[in-house]
């Protein structure tokens, strides 16, 4: 997720806190964190994780979505806006192991991955038992949030490439990784 998502998150809970006429310190309750925490979210420092989403989704019948993409309305639940359905023959999914999502800011993972497309993931709780080659990932270390493709692990280290051949592999150690998500679903916007 780059610097302007983030920020556009703490934007956009602010908002909808102050809409509801709700304190830092309440909403902070609810996610059972510390007020700081949604201050920073609320600067910019901090960005919105689907859990926490979902929760502000129930408590305050915020739309997830909303919060973490900025799409459909401010109210509502991400079942409301997505609900599996047909559409030209295709079943969409079920949501139940989602527990993350961002959005493609760059082209580096194009054709399959676009700038804007929304991609869902599910957390790993164990980067050396769930990273396999091969596998789409949303890593997170301190220096990179990157969405790339594993080319190779060896000793520990995970060497990561984009679709677009001018972008630079990426190698990672394992200690470095903070989270790890598995990529399952890519929704593609058409406006």
């Amino acid at each position: 997720m780059n610097d302007s998502s983030i920020n556009k998150q703490g934007v956009r809970l602010r908002e909808a806190r102050r809409a509801l006429k709700l304190t830092q310190t309440e909403v902070a309750e609810a996610l059972n964190v510390k007020q700081a925490h949604i201050s920073r979210i609320e600067a910019g420092l901090n960005s919105i994780s689907f859990a926490q989403a979902k929760r502000i989704e129930e408590k305050f019948n915020v739309s997830a979505y909303y919060l973490l993409e900025g799409k459909g309305s401010l109210t509502g639940s991400i079942e409301e806006q997505f609900t599996p359905s047909k559409i030209e023959g295709a079943i969409l999914p079920s949501f139940k192991d989602i527990n993350q999502s961002f959005e493609v800011y760059s082209d580096s993972m194009e054709p399959e991955f676009r700038k804007g497309d929304l991609v869902l993931c599910a957390r790993l709780k164990s980067p050396e038992k769930g990273i396999s080659k091969g596998g789409l990932y949303y890593i997170v270390t301190e220096r990179y949030r990157i969405f790339r493709q594993v080319r190779d692990i060896r000793e520990g280290k995970y060497l990561l490439y984009a679709y677009d051949p001018k972008t630079s592999d990426v190698e990672v150690r394992l200690e470095e990784i903070q989270e790890v998500y598995s990529v399952k679903f890519n929704l593609r916007s058409y406006e």
